[in-house]
C-alpha cells in the first residue's frame, strides 16, 4: 500500500526545491534561503504521522507506527523555542495514514486512518491544546485512510479521496460534530496532498477542483510529470507542488496550466523517496 511519511520532511523538500528553483528561474519565484539544523528528537520514532502547527506555536505530532511499537495512539508537542518534545494525552484510537488539520477554534480535528492494519477508520476526534486531551466527534460517512483533510473559510472541514472511498468527499461541522457528504470528485484520488486557493476553493492534486459554494468539483488540467509530494501556496497564488523525480510543477490556478522544471543539480534527487511510500 501507498501511504503519507513525515510532514516535517516533506515540508523540507519544498523549501529546498523552491530555493533551487528560484536560482535558477528568477522569472518564476524569488529564491528562498534554505539551512537547515539538527533539533530534539521525538519520544517515540514514527512514520505514517501527522504534524500540525498550534496556535501557540507549538506543534502537536498524532500517531504513526514504528517497527518497535507498531500502531500508535501516542502524541507529543514539539516546543521551536527550546528544540524539546514533550508527550501529550494519547488519542482514542491508535491511527496510521490518517489526517490531521488545526480548526478556527485553536482546536485539532484528527480523523481516519488504519488501526491493526484494517482499512479503514471512519472515527474522528478532537485535541484541545489547553487541557492537553482528546474527545471523540462524529464519525466520517464512510472510512478513509491516505486522504487529504481542509479547513474551508466558513471554518468547515473538507475530507477528500483516499483508500476505500477514493472519489468521494464529505464536510465537518465543527459546531454539530457532525458529518454530511458533499460532491464527489471527477477521478479518484489517493494522493495526501490538497491546498486551499486564494478564492477559497480547494485544489487536490492531482487533478480536482472543490468550490465550496456549489459542493462541486471541476477537472483541472494534469501535471504531465505528475510530481507527487507536498503541495505550496505560492504568495502570488500559484501551486507548487515538488518531489517527482522528473522534476517540480507550477500550477497557476488563472490559466488552468502547469509549468514543469527540470530537477535542480542542487538537490540528490536519489536521495529523494515519495513522501507517501511506506510498508505494510
Amino acid at each position: 500500500m501507498i501511504r503519507r511519511n513525515s510532514h516535517q520532511y516533506a515540508k523540507a523538500l519544498v523549501l529546498v526545491s523552491i530555493a533551487a528553483i528560484g536560482l535558477l528561474t528568477s522569472t518564476a519565484i524569488p529564491a528562498l534561503a534554505a539551512s537547515f539544523n539538527k533539533t530534539g528528537s521525538m519520544n517515540a520514532a514514527r512514520e505514517s504521522h501527522t504534524a500540525t502547527l498550534l496556535a501557540n506555536g507549538n506543534v502537536l505530532v498524532t500517531g504513526g507506527d514504528n517497527y518497535t511499537d507498531g500502531f500508535l495512539a501516542s502524541a507529543e508537542l514539539y516546543n521551536p523555542a527550546t528544540g524539546k518534545w514533550t508527550f501529550t494525552g494519547s488519542m482514542t484510537t491508535a491511527r496510521v495514514s490518517h489526517d490531521a488539520v488545526l480548526l478556527q477554534n485553536g482546536q485539532v480535528l484528527v480523523a481516519g486512518g488504519y488501526h491493526d492494519s484494517n482499512c479503514c477508520l471512519a472515527s474522528a476526534e478532537l485535541y484541545n491544546p489547553a487541557t492537553g486531551t482528546w474527545t471523540a466527534t462524529g464519525n466520517m460517512t464512510t472510512g478513509r485512510a491516505g486522504f487529504v483533510m481542509t479547513l474551508l473559510p466558513n471554518g468547515e472541514v473538507l475530507a477528500a479521496g483516499g483508500d476505500n472511498s477514493s472519489t468521494s468527499a464529505e464536510l465537518y461541522n465543527p459546531a454539530t460534530g457532525t458529518w454530511t457528504a458533499t460532491g464527489s470528485m471527477t477521478t479518484g484520488n489517493d494522493t495526501n496532498w490538497a491546498v486551499l486557493l486564494q478564492n477559497g476553493e480547494v485544489f487536490v492534486l492531482n487533478d480536482n477542483l472543490y468550490k465550496p459554494s456549489t459542493g462541486t468539483w471541476t477537472a483541472t488540467a494534469q501535471d504531465p510529470i505528475f510530481a507527487h509530494a507536498p503541495l505550496a501556496l505560492l504568495p502570488n497564488g500559484d501551486v507548487f507542488a515538488a518531489g517527482a523525480i522528473q522534476g517540480d510543477s507550477i500550477y497557476n490556478p488563472s490559466t488552468n496550466q502547469w509549468t514543469n522544471f527540470a530537477p535542480p543539480p542542487a538537490i540528490l534527487r536519489t536521495k529523494r523517496f515519495s513522501p507517501r511510500c511506506r510498508r505494510w
